[in-house]
């Protein structure tokens, strides 16, 4: 099974796209990945791994290229849950910039210094790094991370 950092080297290919393909086909997802007329997205959840694999479409996130293609579904964000009360899907790999699921609110800021927005509401930051967005989200005590996320930008 492929790991966070895999499949965020795969951000912004088609799903069409060879690679792409043999890729969501390890992870169970042998449909075509489709985005619906009145959509601007759509998500594929691999099972029993907690991670998600958002697809954009190309005419969103590529809103100046002429050539963008009208549904057509570009990988934009991979999201992982780290906890949650069954703990049967949640992901258990590696994840970017040396975080672990153990780190509060307070050593991610540390390490990153202030988030760019922070949604208080969802107990979540979010920063700007490499031309992505990260997103992490809290536990109900700030003590400990339950969801982290990289996409691409214009992706939400």
């Amino acid at each position: 099974m492929m790991d966070f950092q895999e499949w965020v080297g795969l951000l912004g290919r088609a799903a069409q796209e060879p690679e792409v393909r043999d890729a969501l086909a390890r992870a169970g997802i042998t449909g075509r990945v489709k985005i619906g007329r009145q959509e601007l997205s759509t998500r594929e959840d691999i099972a029993g791994e907690g991670m998600t694999i958002v697809f954009t479409d190309e005419t969103i996130l590529r809103p100046d290229n002429p050539g963008s293609i009208l549904n057509r579904p570009i990988i934009s964000a991979v999201m992982v849950v780290l906890g949650q009360p069954n703990e049967k899907n949640v992901y258990k790999g590696p994840l970017p910039y040396r975080f672990t699921k153990g780190d509060s609110q307070a050593a991610v800021r540390a390490r990153l210094g202030p988030p760019a927005r922070i949604n208080e509401k969802y107990q979540a930051d979010a920063w700007e790094i490499d031309g992505m967005t990260l997103a992490a989200c809290y536990s109900e005590d700030l003590l400990s991370l339950e969801q982290v996320s990289l996409s691409l930008p214009n992706s939400h």
